[in-house]
Parts: structure tokens; sequence; C-alpha cells
């Protein structure tokens, strides 16, 4: 997919002439530089050398679209074509948001917007359309957009809130990029514009500190647009007590010695309030800790908030990380550096909290309880892009007591009649997969094969279909192909999950379908009431669930919203289905199939593992087609069944 407007465009070019283009012709169209056209090419190459095409240089001719695969180039562009209308207009009101950018960090006071739209090629009720959504993009930055009489428009708000929003599109827009790094050149004249690096690399060996390789990178960019905007005489104003409160931060003596050093080889003064604008980023900047050399951080030396977080996780969860020396080396650092990001309005972006709250449910509901302690003992809440970043931390620590379970040796025979070349051959590949976590104790025929084998091992790996329908029973066609080893890996992590169990979780009761409501606050309204009715929660879990909703968004992509909680009203456990008769805008994303799950506090350790079934299948986008199209709870069964 492509994402960037002016990515979309060239490629629209290629596809349209059907011809050598120019680099000129190129520039002309975009209004961009040559530089920005070769880097867009090259970004653009990455996205389709595996969709079947390539631009190609020609040379002293210009550029051509080359196609090696017309069937899945062909694809590609159905696929654009589908979503062209949103991507176009998101793409330029990003566009309008980087002009704007752009002529903020040149001083250009204005553009018209005929100027706007002759330059994303569109008409002028377009372009009006793109500026009402950029505006509404830069609420997030507590930025607008204003007229200046016949001069146009530009950027508004507070200095300190537009360099947020430079840094912000810095690393995503190459255009900004070069700008910023033409005018950073232009301020230092013929200085040399590499002091920067070796000054931050002087000052964190300096100070014993150590940043994470993207805090470093956006700590650089902080400094370059320090010199930048002073160059147009633009900084930071502080009121009093922000100024003593920073002052008295550690990192201050830092930031200061940074400062001083770029006065004394480049020979431009960095004044008070910068130094206290660069004190800010550096505390709210995630760091690696080095005190510790052996890697080793006990857990009595860390904050408190983290040893609370990590004794609760303990009591709700049943999940000790007391002992996780990895989890607490890295992720004690990393939650200093997110409370600071909410104590001074520091805002990050997470672009994988999409991919988080698909592929790491429980590791998210971890971070979520985190949060609820910050915001407990400090008063305020994470972002949720933080909240993000802090399950990752988690999913990690999850992974490392996964594959400690895994290390435990299961017993198994093979049960086999096709011969003994086959049984030998499906011996070895499971020792190969499987190595120090699977003992195979023997291969016989299924005649063989009774209940009282059964009872002496963990698992029965069959190549033929058995009568008996255990749940340690593995009956493998294909000698072990992808599939197969997946299959084999959920019975390795845990083989007493019982399929059963699981289906008892979801009620006739609770199954709702062509639900008809306008927003995501009407469903939870709906589906709640028609709880608390069945008495299965209360007003105070009603609420829960609207508190849990507001502080990250349940949706996971693929048309399905999760929204869940754990409370002591709940007396047991549940898993609620609605189906609506029209998607929905959730939060980011459309949805029209709604589990809402109930967890009593004294749940069991299986319920984890329901849970990541669950998960694990409903991101699927045919299984979930599938529980859409249910009309009865005994369509919904059937789908649950192939979990």
């Amino acid at each position: 997919m492509i994402s960037n407007f002016r990515l979309q465009k060239i490629l629209d070019i290629f596809i349209d002439t059907n011809r050598v283009v120019t680099g000129k012709e190129l520039c002309t169209k975009l209004g961009v530089s040559s530089r920005t056209i070769r880097s867009d090419i090259k970004e653009l190459n990455d996205i389709l050398e595996n969709q079947g095409a390539i631009i190609s240089s020609k040379k002293s001719r210009g550029y051509s679209i080359e196609v090696f695969e017309e069937e899945r180039f062909n694809n590609f562009l159905q696929t654009i074509d589908r979503n062209d209308n949103d991507n176009d207009i998101e793409g330029r009101a990003e566009s309008v948001i980087i002009r704007l950018l752009i002529n903020e960090l040149k001083g250009i006071e204005g553009i018209t917007q005929i100027e706007l739209a002759d330059e994303l090629y569109v008409s002028i009720s377009s372009i009006k359309n793109d500026i009402k959504l950029a505006k509404s993009i830069l609420i997030n930055f507590t930025l607008d957009i204003e007229k200046i009489g016949n001069k146009g428009i530009k950027i508004s708000g507070d200095e300190e809130s537009i360099r947020c929003c430079i840094n912000r599109y810095i690393f995503s827009n190459n255009e900004l990029k070069e700008n910023l790094n033409l005018l950073f050149k232009e301020s230092l004249g013929d200085k040399n514009k590499l002091f920067v690096n070796s000054i931050l690399k002087d000052n964190i060996s300096k100070f014993k500190f150590r940043f994470s390789d993207i805090a470093y990178r956006d700590i650089v960019s902080y400094i370059k647009i320090i010199l930048v905007r002073n160059y147009k005489n633009k900084t930071i104003n502080y009121d009093k007590a922000t100024i003593e409160k920073l002052k008295n931060e550690p990192k201050f003596k830092m930031a200061q010695s940074i400062c001083e050093d770029i006065e004394k080889i480049v020979g431009i003064k960095i004044l008070e309030n910068e130094v206290l604008y660069l004190t800010k980023h550096i505390i709210a900047s995630s760091s690696i800790g080095i005190d510790n050399e052996s890697g080793i951080n006990s857990l009595e030396k860390q904050d408190e908030i983290l040893i609370d977080i990590l004794a609760s996780i303990n009591n709700i969860f049943s999940i000790d990380f007391t002992k996780d020396s990895m989890l607490i080396n890295f992720l004690g650092p990393h939650l200093k550096a997110s409370i600071n990001r909410a104590k001074y309005g520091i805002k990050i972006e997470n672009s994988m909290l999409s991919l988080i709250k698909n592929n790491y449910p429980l590791a998210l509901e971890l971070a979520v309880l985190a949060n609820s302690i910050i915001k407990r003992k400090e008063g305020f809440d994470l972002t949720e892009d933080d909240i993000g970043f802090i399950a990752l931390h988690f999913a990690a620590a999850l992974e490392r007591v996964k594959y400690k379970n895994k290390t435990t040796v299961k017993n198994a025979i093979i049960v086999c009649t096709t011969g003994v070349g086959t049984s030998l051959l499906l011996k070895v590949k499971l020792k190969t997969h499987f190595k120090d976590r699977l003992n195979i104790v023997d291969t016989i025929p299924w005649y063989e094969f009774n209940d009282n084998i059964l009872n002496k091992v963990d698992l029965i790996i069959s190549t033929i279909p058995l009568e008996n329908k255990c749940d340690k029973v593995i009956h493998i066609k294909r000698l072990l192909d992808d599939e197969e080893i997946k299959m084999m890996e959920d019975k390795l992590y845990n083989n007493n999950l019982n399929k059963n169990g699981f289906i008892t979780k979801f009620n006739k009761n609770l199954f709702f379908i062509d639900v008809e409501v306008s927003d995501r606050d009407s469903l939870l309204n709906f589906v709640t009431d028609k709880l608390i009715k069945s008495n299965y929660i209360t007003e105070i879990v009603k609420k829960e669930v609207f508190k849990r909703e507001k502080l990250a968004g349940t949706e996971i992509g693929n048309l399905v919203a999760i929204p869940h909680t754990m409370h002591k009203d709940i007396k047991e456990s549940f898993i609620s289905v609605s189906i609506l008769k029209k998607p929905i805008d959730w939060d980011k994303d459309k949805v029209q199939l709604v589990l809402l799950i109930g967890m009593a506090n004294s749940y069991n350790n299986n319920w984890k593992l329901y849970l990541e079934k669950l998960y694990k299948n409903i991101i699927n986008i045919e299984i979930v087609q599938e529980m859409i199209k249910a009309r009865t709870f005994e369509d919904l069964k059937k789908v649950i069944d192939k979990f």
C-alpha cells in the first residue's frame, strides 16, 4: 500500500505516460527538488519490487517503469484503486501540512489556496476540504491553520507545538527533512555541519548516559531545530514555575553542557530557554541503563512504580516478572522517560500500535494496567502510543516465559501405518524442529494403540485419524508442514487447554445479530445494558468498559473490536458477540464484529490461553467474515470449533 501522496502521484505519472520521464519533468510536476525525486523513487521502488515492477533509471534520458510480473502488478494497482479516495485525501492533507511547515521554517508568511491547489493538481473545492482535514490533524499538536489577509494561509500556534509537529514529520517526509538540513547548513555559514553528532557523543560519554537509537536521532533533530528556529528569530518561552522545575532536573547540566559546546565550536549563543527546551527532550528520551555492568538489575533498586506494576501483574494475572532481570533493566528507564513525556506534554508516535494491538493483546493489557498505576501515583495518563511501547517490553517478557515453559520435555509416541521409512522421517523432523522439548518414547502401529498407552505419555502423534478424540492426540497428515508445526507448537506450549472449555465461554443469550447503531458508544451502551439485565455485569463494570476504551481503542483491524475488562463484580467470565448490520467508525478503524469480554478476578490460567487462541484466530479476515455471516448461535459455534 502507498500511503504517501507524492509517491502515488509519481506512480500515476509513469502509468499514464507509459514512456521515459525526465527527472526535470517530475520535479516540475511535483514542485520538489531533483534530490527529493531520487529519494522518492528509491522509496517507491522498495514498495514496487515486491509487487512485480520497478522504476529504472535510463542514463541521460530519465526514468521508466518496467513490469516483470504483470498479474501481481495489476492486482497491486487494483488494491490502490479500492482505497484511492481515502489515501488521496489524507495524503493531500498531509501535503498541505508539510507545505505550511516548510513555509514556517523558511519564514514565508503565507500561501494561497490557489497555489496549494496548483501544487497538488486538484480543484479549489478539493483543497478547501483538504485544509479542513489538515486542521483536524493539527489539533493533535494544538495547532491550527489561519488566514492572513490576501497572503493566504499559515500554520498557527505556539513555538513549542510547531517544533513538535516539525519533528513528527521530519522522519517520514524527505522534502521537509531536506529543507531543515539546508536551513541548518545556512544557519551555520561556513561552519562544519557535522559538529552536532560529535558534541552529543562527547556529552553522552561525559555524563555516562546512553540513548536508544531513536532517542539519539530525535535529540540530533531537536538541536538542529533549535539552531534553525533561532536563526529565524523564533524561540521558546516558559513561565517561572516551568523554568524552576526544569533547572532542578538532573539532565539540565547535560543540556547546558551541549549548548555551551555549540557556542564554543560554532560561536552561536543558545538562549537559556532553549537549554530548558533541550532538557525537556533529554529527560523524556528513552535511555538504556548502564549503571550495572553485569546487566543484572535488582528489583529492589528500581523505582517504586515499577515494583508496584510487577506486583499488580502478579496479583491480577498470575504472571511473575519479578525475576526477569532483562525486563526490569530495560522497562525501568523506559517508564521514567514515558512519565517525563506525559509530565511535560511531549508526544511520540508509535507506528507499530496497530501491530501491537493485533499480535500482543495480553501484553497490551499489562501495559494498560501499568498506566492505571502511573495514573494513580502521578495523576496523569500516558499516551496510547507510549502504552504501546511499554506493551512491547511485556511482549518480550511473555515470550521469555513461553520459551521457559517450552523447555519442559513432553513425552510422545508416534502412531504410523505407512511403514518404517515414513515413521523414521517423521521422527527425524520432529526431533529437528522441537529438539530438547519432545522425547519420542516409541513408534507403534495403529493396532497397538489403546487408552493405556494414551495415559502413559503427554502426546500421541498419529499419521492416521484415531477414534480417540482426546486432546493429547495430534493428527499429522502432511509429514509436518508449516501449519502442522504451528499446531505442534501450541500443543507443546500447553496441551491441557480444553477446546470444549473455550466454547462454553460463549453464551446464546449474549449473541446479538443485525445490531443497528451509529457509533462506538451506542454499541457499548447496547451490549453493556444487555449484560446488566442478564446479571453478568454491574453499572460499575459498565463504567470500567467505557473507561478502558477511552484509554486505548480496542479495535484490532479486520472489522473487529474486542472491548474487555476484569473486575471483582464479574462473577463468571464470558464472551459476548455482537454482529452489526453495517460497519461503524470505532476509534481509527471500521468495526462490524464486537467481542466484549468480561473476566472474573478469580479466572484461571486457562483464560489467558483462551484469549490468546481467540486473538490468534480473529486476526484472520476469512474467519471474521464467517463470524459476521453467522445468523444463529449454532452458526457461530461452527466457526469457533475451527479455532
